[in-house]
């Protein structure tokens, strides 16, 4: 129909291309070029999206600076070093929210497209692929750390083997520990919890998004939508209304996800995200004034986010390879370092008992050691669950769209699409 919306952009009369054939005259549609900033989430936008490489890069910097803060603050009190030093160290903490961003434009980047995605089945069958490719190397290092409990106590978490706290470890995405009193045997586990909430929530998002478009609601206008609600629903806690302890729960942390997803919707250049990426950042930058913390490391999260998609130039140099390849390592890195790391470190301060320079030596050793244990178990654990992950129930789409791809035979209608 003459006037209705091709692809990302409308067609004008100049766009109508008439090859004169007589009685089997053909039109041609040539859809003209999609407006900057003014996309809709199609197909050929969202259809089978690329890997955002640097996006790697950014996760490899936010092990790297988290697994740096546990060990350098590990040995800190015996490290005759200046104190801004110490300082700039104790904000590798604030990896972990940089983690949280990274997620919210990971899952927004790749699973907004995903038109298979229609209810429970959907969404258990991603939460499952998910728990293959995360879980089973979660259960193998557990399994290391229960083995190192006598090497490494005292720290809070050896407390030695006990069936309850393994039981309470390996669902660490249940709430048992706080039932039961159990601290996690990986003490960076807590996050992890954190993240497949929101894998949960925002699965069930899509679906949402899906049933708008269905009902004749543009997707790219769908997910602005589900994305602002998102980010409106952290507002209560960002201004101070309402609060939530943080720990097991993903609420406290509701607004560092939706700015990562958010700057995803940016990124596309989806009509109307950059208003509520907007939103999200003043949020965060509220709640960074009256508390600091957390909101104050979102803010900043966002703020690497918006340079990097705005400065091209930032996104070739984090696609190096060696970044990419910290990138691939940082799951591994980010479970191993208490345990490969604090070895290191227990052995260096048996060596050297007095305040020495060694101790800054001694957390360079342990961050490299936790590097090389990170490679051996991201080659024979997690890339082999990786590829397994992948093979769990195809993507109804993607089948769909490979059959439309086969010839049709001779006075056989393709189907449409």
């Amino acid at each position: 129909m003459l006037g209705s919306y091709v692809g990302n952009g409308a067609f004008t009369v100049s766009d109508l291309l008439v090859s004169a054939n007589g009685p089997h005259a053909k039109i041609q549609v040539r859809p003209a070029p999609p407006l900057p900033f003014v996309r809709d989430m199609t197909d050929q936008v969202f259809g089978e999206p690329d890997r955002v490489k640097w996006v790697d890069a950014l996760r490899g910097f936010a092990a790297f600076a988290v697994a740096w803060f546990h060990l350098y603050t590990d040995q800190s009190a015996i490290i005759p070093l200046p104190q801004f030093v110490n300082h700039i160290a104790v904000l590798g903490r604030w990896g972990v929210e940089l983690f949280f961003a990274i997620s919210g434009f990971v899952l927004a980047t790749t699973l907004i497209p995903r038109r298979d995605m229609t209810g429970l089945g959907d969404i258990g069958l991603y939460l499952a692929r998910r728990s293959v490719r995360l879980d089973i190397t979660f259960w193998a290092v557990l399994a290391l750390y229960v083995v190192a409990q006598g090497w490494l106590a005292p720290r809070p978490y050896a407390p030695g083997p006990e069936f309850n706290r393994i039981v309470d470890s390996a669902f660490y995405f249940l709430p048992l520990g706080l039932f039961h009193g159990n601290a996690n045997y990986i003490p960076t586990a807590w996050s992890l919890a954190i993240e497949v909430q929101f894998y949960l929530m925002f699965a069930t998002m899509v679906v949402a998004i899906n049933w708008l478009t269905r009902v004749g609601v543009g997707r790219g206008m769908a997910a602005v939508a589900m994305v602002a609600l998102m980010t409106l629903a952290s507002a209560p806690h960002q201004l101070g209304i309402t609060k939530v302890d943080v720990g097991f729960w993903m609420y406290p942390h509701l607004i560092t996800f939706a700015v990562g997803a958010a700057a995803a919707l940016v990124h596309q250049r989806i009509r109307g995200s950059g208003w509520v990426f907007v939103l999200a950042m003043v949020l965060a930058a509220y709640g960074a004034a009256t508390e600091g913390g957390r909101s104050l490391a979102t803010f900043g999260a966002g703020g690497i986010f918006a340079t990097i998609i705005w400065v091209k130039p930032l996104q070739r140099i984090l696609a190096d390879q060696r970044l990419l390849y910290l990138g691939a390592l940082s799951y591994c890195l980010y479970l191993l370092h208490p345990l490969a790391g604090a070895l290191v470190l227990d052995d260096i301060r048996a060596q050297f008992p007095a305040p020495s320079i060694m101790h800054f030596a001694g957390v360079v050793a342990a961050m490299v050691a936790s590097l090389a244990a990170s490679a051996v178990v991201f080659h024979l654990i997690e890339r082999p669950s990786i590829a397994l992950s992948k093979r769990i129930g195809r993507p109804r789409s993607t089948q769909l769209e490979r059959r439309s791809r086969l010839p049709c035979k001779k006075g056989v209608e393709e189907p449409a699409g």
